[in-house]
């Protein structure tokens, strides 16, 4: 029993897969796919016309609008053909543009979250090569990371494929971005076997279905532009129609490429109707016995611990911010005050100090003597000068003017007699 168990799913996986054909039955997916791809083709190619012409402006917008288009149009499709998977009751086309349009916004946030880790993804490996670059040893180092990075680097690309094939039927489901991812976890980490096999054998029918539907295409278009040159006098068939169209702008020759376009994007819809509705049979087999209300649960938890943890983390940035605006204060507030009492010291000191009046001015000298006379001797020549002579209210010698006593007899300068003898 445990035995036939897994093989009956096997036999009901390719069941399903083989069943994808009958999305070509669902007429407004059909139709939604084969309008957009028919959009896409015309803004496409209005973008090449404005290429051709040098217009970027034209070139710039019309791609972006065709991308808009294309992922609004592949999210109404993936509504209709869920519904049709699921067997619930088919939405009209307005709702399917609604939900459609809320997916496609949900599908470049995802898109845009793959291009973020691609980078850091990158980033990481150019680290790990800077490594290599080490004298000697970068070498040995290299030896060992090449195949390791190599590896990581094929696992990692490869995983993004089945990633948004399943990850589109659970928001096609209507799940929000957070669930998708949420349920996708889930089912990656509990059946990762199955759903890498599933997504495989997905992906094989979709290449030969794409093989036998572009290969008839294909005659078809290289038959019609047979006798396009013939007829039109085109030259050389469809070959010639593109290097025309690369040239100044022949109207036939532009024509004859939005045409060849249109039948590749008809065909292009088709396919993408088959594998849409296969993911979403691939989808709702993996997920038959799962229930989803755990992961939800999970991922809601650790969101609320992650929000905590932020809010915990930026009340403590916040903490310390303040804390370092408050020892930068007070840092301010003591190199003031040290200021301020040194500025004080400075000013007390400086009053207390003796006033410096500079070098006192020698005596006026009296008119008629000499600069010797003034009260004061200097040194010239290692000898002594003549005495000054004294202050007019002291007796002085009539001779030299050296200062004598009253008593004296003769001048102890010059000997001159002071007294007569007798």
């Amino acid at each position: 029993m445990s035995e036939a168990s897994p093989t009956r799913q096997a036999s009901g996986l390719l069941d399903l897969l083989l069943r994808a054909g009958d999305a070509w039955r669902n007429w407004r997916a059909l139709a939604l796919l084969a309008a957009t791809a028919a959009l896409f083709v015309l803004l496409t190619g209005l973008g090449s016309a404005g290429a051709a012409r040098g217009n970027i402006l034209l070139t710039l917008f019309a791609t972006l609008v065709g991308l808009g288009v294309l992922d609004i149009g592949i999210g109404a499709a993936g509504v209709l053909l869920w519904d049709q998977a699921a067997g619930g009751t088919p939405r009209g086309l307005r709702p399917a543009l609604v939900d459609g349009f809320h997916c496609a916004l949900r599908f470049l946030l995802l898109a845009v979250g793959a291009v973020v880790l691609t980078a850091l993804f990158s980033l990481a490996v150019t680290l790990l090569l800077l490594l290599c670059r080490i004298p000697v040893l970068g070498v040995a180092l290299y030896a060992v990371l090449f195949p390791l990075l190599a590896l990581m680097s094929a696992f990692y690309f490869a995983a993004w494929f089945p990633f948004f094939v399943l990850v589109g039927p659970a928001l096609w489901s209507g799940a929000t971005l957070r669930q998708a991812i949420a349920r996708l976890y889930a089912l990656i980490s509990r059946k990762p076997a199955q759903a890498v096999v599933s997504v495989i054998l997905l992906a094989v029918l979709v290449f030969v279905l794409s093989l036998v539907l572009f290969g008839a295409a294909s005659y078809g278009v290289l038959f019609v532009s047979g006798l396009s040159a013939s007829v039109l006098d085109f030259g050389a068939g469809f070959g010639s129609l593109l290097g025309r169209a690369g040239g100044a702008g022949s109207g036939p020759a532009i024509a004859g490429m939005i045409g060849g376009g249109l039948v590749y994007g008809l065909v292009g819809a088709a396919i993408f109707a088959a594998t849409i509705l296969g993911s979403c049979h691939i989808y709702l087999h993996l997920t038959a016995d799962m229930d989803f209300s755990e992961a939800d649960a999970a991922l809601a938890e650790g969101v609320r611990k992650a929000r905590e943890q932020a809010a915990r983390l930026k009340h403590e940035a916040e903490r310390r911010a303040r804390e370092a605006q408050e020892e930068v204060r007070r840092r301010a507030e003591a190199a003031r005050t040290a200021a301020a009492e040194r500025k004080a010291e400075a000013a007390s000191a400086a009053s207390a100090a003796p006033l410096d009046l500079g070098p006192a001015e020698p005596p006026p000298t009296e008119p008629g003597l000499p600069a010797d006379a003034a009260g004061t001797t200097t040194v010239q020549d290692g000898e002594n000068s003549p005495p000054l002579p004294a202050s007019t209210d002291e007796p002085a010698c009539p001779a030299c003017g050296a200062g004598i006593d009253s008593e004296d007899a003769f001048c102890g300068n010059c000997g001159h007699r002071l007294r007569p003898t007798g």
